[in-house]
């Protein structure tokens, strides 16, 4: 099985892909590293995700654009690193971090964007 992984994660710089081909044999699980890159985001894109950060003031639409948008980029991404078709796949994208609640030294939340449904329509 071939799996696609994605992450944004709290840097704001762009996505890191990787592709790792797992196989079982004998009852141990052995993978091979196909693909590992870091993709910049575009800088306009960048620029806007920076500016909408805390703690600079933003709006629901201004986030809701941006899931959108970094969800559409998560996509590209994905589609370009998973040829169709070929075999079995499973993919895990994270997103990108735009805030960690941390109260009195607790985490109590994060807060992740980029719609996964953009990158389910293209792979």
């Amino acid at each position: 099985m071939r799996v696609l992984g994605l992450l944004s994660g709290t840097s704001h710089d762009g996505i890191d892909v990787t592709v790792v081909d797992f196989d079982e044999t004998d009852g141990a699980l052995r993978g091979t590293v196909l693909l590992e890159d870091s993709i910049p985001y575009a800088p306009a894109l960048r620029a806007r995700l920076v500016a909408a950060l805390p703690p600079a003031p933003t709006t629901l639409a201004e986030v809701c654009e941006l899931d959108t948008l970094i969800g559409q980029a998560f996509a590209e991404v994905a589609a370009t690193a998973r040829p169709r078709p070929s075999g079995e796949w499973t993919r895990s994208a994270p997103r990108q971090t735009v805030y960690h609640w941390v109260d009195a030294g607790h985490a109590l939340g994060t807060l992740q964007i980029g719609q996964p449904a953009w990158i389910a329509e293209r792979v």
